[in-house]
């Protein structure tokens, strides 16, 4: 019977009941094995962590004891996981979950085509944290090899759930993330990805955007997300960026001490930051983002106006609209900048 993992749809569960059957007969069916992986292909790339060991549960995936009962089993043919892997080259995408971390080591070492899906190349990034170092490390050598030749739309599909990845997997080191973040520096990525962004309106898109600033080749695309991207949260976070000169995005948390003596304490987020390879005029980047029809996007511009007021030019044409402006925090805003210039041009 199926088990009741919500996320793997009933058919496929199925599926891998029967191809684990025929796999613990020493039996690959290659149009079964196709069509198991096809419905594989269809799971999002963040499925890969709640699937990973029900896959290996239904299809039988783990390590088979060795026993020979009589002389005879010497000369019967051998079945084993291994085996039926150099057998079956195709099977290195469900080996990929097997328990047993020699025949996972071999599934890595078995690739030699760029997965198809997000889901694979998720799986694929997911060995990259396993508890076995060396599948860790095979699984280093597989991401380098293929990894270059895994088409943009997949790597788009896999981005929101791969871009954040090194907060979360605590085996992995530098070398690992920086081999998930060479997937997102390809110049082919970073513009199927921008009009991803200017199109997308669902997800936590901001966050996203966060994370994809750590590599400086999205940066000529900002200006173009902070005009004419259709979720707010992009807008707002390309202005927000292009206004700062810089891009950053969290690394973690710190403490902020309130009394040591009774170790209370707040979390605060630990960010970091590098500047930006693009400038554009921060008066005229004011002035687009105050047209913009979201509050969120008119607060960054009038917060960023707040800094520079002594600089900008029509300074209070420009105060005289924000406090007639329909949102109620962008008109304290516009009071706010009112007083302040009253009190340095009275000083």
């Amino acid at each position: 019977m199926p088990n009741r993992n919500p996320v793997l749809p009933l058919n496929i569960q199925a599926a891998l009941i029967d191809f684990g059957k025929a796999l613990s007969k020493g039996r690959v069916v290659e149009a079964q094995l196709d069509a198991l992986i096809k419905d594989l292909d269809t799971l999002p790339a963040q499925a890969i962590t709640a699937v990973d060991s029900s896959i290996a549960y239904l299809a039988k995936l783990h390590r088979q004891p060795h026993t020979n009962t009589s002389l005879l089993s010497l000369f019967q043919p051998d079945i084993s996981a291994l085996a039926l892997l150099k057998k079956t080259p195709k099977l290195a995408h469900i080996y990929l979950f097997h328990r047993d971390g020699y025949v996972r080591e071999a599934a890595l070492h078995s690739f030699n085509t760029a997965p198809q899906s997000p889901f694979f190349l998720a799986a694929i990034a997911y060995r990259l944290n396993d508890w076995v170092q060396p599948v860790r490390v095979t699984a280093q050598y597989c991401a380098k090899q293929i990894f270059p030749k895994v088409a943009p739309e997949v790597v788009v599909g896999a981005a929101p759930y791969l871009i954040s990845r090194w907060k979360y997997w605590g085996r992995w080191k530098q070398e690992d993330a920086s081999i998930i973040d060479s997937l997102f520096d390809r110049t082919d990525v970073m513009a199927l990805w921008a009009e991803r962004y200017s199109r997308a309106t669902t997800g936590p898109l901001g966050t996203e955007l966060r994370f994809i600033l750590r590599s400086d080749g999205f940066d000529t695309y900002l200006h173009g997300l902070a005009r004419g991207a259709i979720a707010p949260s992009v807008r707002a976070t390309a202005l927000k960026a292009l206004l700062d000169g810089f891009a950053s995005w969290p690394i973690g948390f710190d403490r902020q001490w309130i009394d040591k003596r009774f170790h209370i304490y707040r979390r605060i987020t630990r960010y970091a930051q590098r500047d930006l390879k693009v400038q554009y005029d921060k008066n005229t980047l004011i002035l687009e983002g105050l047209c913009d029809k979201s509050p969120a996007v008119r607060r960054i511009a009038a917060d960023a106006l707040i800094e520079c007021r002594v600089r900008f030019p029509e300074i209070f044409d420009t105060i005289t609209r924000l406090q007639s402006d329909r949102s109620p925090s962008i008109r304290e805003r516009g009071d706010f900048l009112a007083r302040k210039r009253a009190e340095e041009i009275d000083s």
